[in-house]
This record gives C-alpha cells, sequence and structure tokens, in this order.
C-alpha cells in the first residue's frame, strides 16, 4: 500500500513538474509570438513607408512632366495667336 502512495505521491510530483515545464514553454512561446508581432508590424510599416516615397516620387516626375506640357502648350498657344495676328493683319492689308 506504501508503494501506491509512493508512486502517487511521486506522478504528483511529476505533474507539478511538467507544469512548472509546460509553463516556462508557454511564457517562451508568447515572447517570441510578441517578437514576431513586432518584427511584423516594423517590416509593414517600412513598406507603408516605401511604397509613400514612391509614390512621391511618381507624383513629383508626373508634375514636372505636366508642367514641361504645360508650357509647351503655352508656347503653341502663344505662336497661334500671333500667326492669328500676323494673318489678321495680311487679310486687312488686301
Amino acid at each position: 500500500m506504501k508503494d501506491v502512495f509512493a508512486e502517487l505521491e511521486a506522478k504528483v510530483a511529476q505533474c507539478g513538474v511538467d507544469r512548472k515545464h509546460d509553463a516556462i514553454d508557454r511564457k517562451t512561446l508568447l515572447i517570441a509570438n510578441d517578437n514576431l508581432i513586432a518584427e511584423c508590424l516594423s517590416k509593414e510599416v517600412f513598406s507603408v513607408a516605401t511604397k509613400s516615397e514612391l509614390n512621391v516620387a511618381r507624383f513629383t516626375e508626373m508634375y514636372v512632366a505636366n508642367t514641361s506640357v504645360e508650357a509647351c502648350c503655352l508656347a503653341l498657344e502663344a505662336e497661334l495667336a500671333t500667326l492669328r495676328d500676323k494673318s489678321h493683319q495680311e487679310n486687312q492689308g488686301e
């Protein structure tokens, strides 16, 4: 009978040790999980910042190209106005 109780006590003690190990393993996993979350968030922030920077660069390129085209259009409109004035003066001269 003593052997049965000793065996049960040993199993209870082992169960307590196992629970402590499980608690340590759980804490280790939670720390690893927190580290993975932090890493994912930092990568996401970097990705968003990079995409934003690329969008700003593309917008700047498009703005410069648009400004150049607008300048070209203004020059052509000025040339057209000059040609109209010249044509109008030639028509009045006839």
